[in-house]
């Protein structure tokens, strides 16, 4: 009796190995992704948000400083994980197959396409692949549970709550698209997209509150400048009255201006004249002559971009690796000053107006 209640064990074991064996083998299969054939849908909806002003970003920057900037931007990762899956010649393992993309070839033609991987999201469980097309490029968000897919205007940040998601897309260099995700049930569901005509965007990413952390350059003038967007405030719908990135000029800095201070020379470490000339056509930019004997003293000369915070312009040009070459403008009771590291004196100096 015992030795039979052992066989029906066996007996039983292997049956329910082949059974899942056999289910396996079946559920897996081969696809293949042509995105010139597929029926695709878009999460994003911009176009009910493109061109109405109160979907303008504008209206909600706060200025912060590069430091707060690069602070929170050596903070951020995003959640996508490159490793943990294989896409090499067109092909990827996913848990439900192996899915095998078409590219079609030919830039000049419509129908060109390339894939490249971006990564895997745990946050919305799908892969995330680059389409490059003629008309630019999209991401493709493919499900690691089935064979679904979508897709957006780019690649998707995370927030470090993953309750959020954005993108961004600078259109023909002429204008600018924030478009923000609410995450559930591991779906990004488009609720807003915010413009702008002024300002494209170099950069974005998630400070650790789930706000928006923004580098923009000015459309006309290319002025840099670091800014936050509040969450809060795109949820409620509240809006500054008038952009702080405009609220907060001081005068019109228009004209020439000129100071001849002391430095220590970059080509043989003596003390030496150094001539600072600057032209100033906004508060966004300014062209820099320095007056000085060696190159290595007047090397970054040329185009600064100018940012402006409580009432102070800085100034950063071609030399910026670090903020040596920087300098920062002020005006107080009508007399103009300026400071730099480049200079001995790295006190205000007072600058002269031509």
């Amino acid at each position: 009796m015992k030795n039979l209640i052992a066989l029906l064990s066996i007996f039983c074991i292997l049956s329910c190995k082949k059974e899942s064996d056999s289910h396996q083998s079946t559920t897996k299969k081969d696809y293949t992704f042509d995105y010139n054939k597929e029926k695709i849908v878009d999460v994003e909806k911009p176009e009910s948000f493109i061109s109405k002003e109160q979907y303008e970003f504008d209206n909600y920057l706060k200025l912060i400083s590069k430091e707060e900037y690069l602070k929170d931007s050596l903070a951020y990762q995003n959640s996508l994980d490159s490793k943990q899956y294989v896409f090499k010649n067109n092909v990827l393992q996913t848990a439900y197959g192996t899915v095998k993309f078409v590219p079609s070839e030919g830039k000049d033609s419509d129908t060109f396409v390339n894939y490249s991987y971006l990564g895997f999201s745990n946050v919305i469980d799908s892969h995330i692949i680059n389409l490059n097309l003629y008309e630019g490029e999209k991401a493709l968000l493919l499900s690691n549970q089935n064979y679904q897919y979508t897709t957006i205007s780019s690649t998707p940040f995370f927030s470090k709550s993953k309750n959020y998601a954005l993108n961004f897309k600078n259109a023909d260099g002429l204008s600018s698209q924030v478009s923000l995700y609410d995450i559930k049930n591991k779906k990004l569901i488009h609720f807003i997209t915010i413009w702008s005509e002024n300002y494209l965007t170099d950069n974005i990413f998630w400070d650790g509150n789930d706000n928006i952390i923004l580098k923009i350059r000015k459309n006309d003038s290319g002025a840099i400048s670091y800014a936050k967007i509040l969450m809060s405030d795109i949820k409620s719908g509240k809006k500054t009255t008038e952009s702080s990135v405009e609220k907060n000029k001081t005068q019109d800095w228009k004209g020439e201006y000129q100071i001849t201070t002391k430095a220590i020379s970059n080509y043989n470490q003596k003390e030496i004249d150094l001539l600072y000339s600057i032209s100033l056509k906004s508060n966004e930019s300014a062209i820099l002559s320095i007056g000085a004997d060696q190159t290595q003293d007047y090397w970054c000369e040329g185009d600064y971009y100018l940012t402006e915070e409580n009432g102070v312009l800085k100034a950063t040009g071609k030399c910026d690796e670090n903020d040596i070459n920087d300098f920062y403008l002020k005006q107080e009771n009508g007399i103009y000053y300026i400071k730099s590291k480049r200079f001995l004196n790295q006190d205000w100096q007072v600058l002269k107006k031509e």
